[in-house]
């Protein structure tokens, strides 16, 4: 059976492809398909201190043919959390998890994750077209990759780097700083990971993040090493107990 390998990239302010010359490639039926719902129902999580009494919103969504891909039903679902302190951004971060369900033509590979999380694709700031402002996350504070004028990217990473996950999986990550137009500079670590292997090297699931902090030097090794093993799905790669957010615990 031929095996045809791809990768949703699902990006911080949308669920269009990233890459700015790319038409415009949905994995959900529509932006309206997205429900706004309680973040204590997602299965996808993260955990890191600064996450802690963020403001948090969640949406989840069903497409029973993965919009206009046409690989079959896809499950979709994001957490979106943020900080303000006098008017300037101290986090903006964010986990998504995308489930594919038909498996035998399809599937996430590490390879295709790793070409699509590094620094000059993924935290690359596309200007924004129509069908951005009918995503119910449009207006969000953090919703700044389809402003392009106000945000400048710089000291991105050349190579991803990696390391495991506490399940074994490889994480994968780039990093690039943010400068906001109120001269507020964001340190940011962007990354993903793969579970639920369907045959060698092929998944059923993805977990795609961005952790974007105020605070200088703030991820280091150990650091990484602690987001990355607190990454997991609910009911398939359950994350420890000390590594949960307030509302998963």
């Amino acid at each position: 059976m031929k095996h045809i390998l791809f990768l949703f990239l699902i990006s911080f302010s949308n669920i269009l492809f990233a890459h700015c010359d790319h038409p415009d490639l949905l994995a959900i039926d529509s932006p309206e398909s997205l429900e706004n719902v309680d973040p204590a129902s997602i299965a996808a999580t993260m955990y890191d201190p600064i996450l802690d009494d963020a403001n948090v919103t969640a949406y989840l969504a069903h497409s029973s043919n993965s919009g206009n891909f046409g690989f079959g039903a896809f499950d979709y679902e994001l957490i979106i959390f943020d900080k303000i302190k006098d008017g300037n951004l101290e986090l903006c971060a964010h986990v998504a998890h995308g489930q594919l369900h038909e498996t035998r033509k399809v599937a996430y590979t590490i390879t295709g994750m790793n070409s699509n999380l590094k620094a000059d694709h993924y935290f690359e700031l596309c200007p924004e077209k129509e069908i951005d402002k009918r995503f119910p996350y449009y207006d969000h504070v953090c919703n700044f990759w389809i402003r392009p004028d106000e945000v400048f990217v710089f000291d991105e990473s050349k190579k991803n780097k990696g390391t495991r996950g506490d399940h074994g999986n490889t994480f994968v990550y780039s990093t690039a700083k943010l400068e906001l137009n109120d001269d507020n500079i964001l340190e940011c670590l962007g990354f993903g990971t793969l579970f639920n292997a369907v045959w060698s090297s092929y998944f059923r699931d993805i977990v795609l993040g961005t952790i974007c902090t105020s605070e200088k030097n703030y991820f280091d090794k150990k650091k990484i090493k602690k987001i990355a093993e607190s990454v997991g799905v609910y009911g398939i790669a359950d994350p420890k107990k000390s590594l949960r957010l307030e509302f998963h615990k």
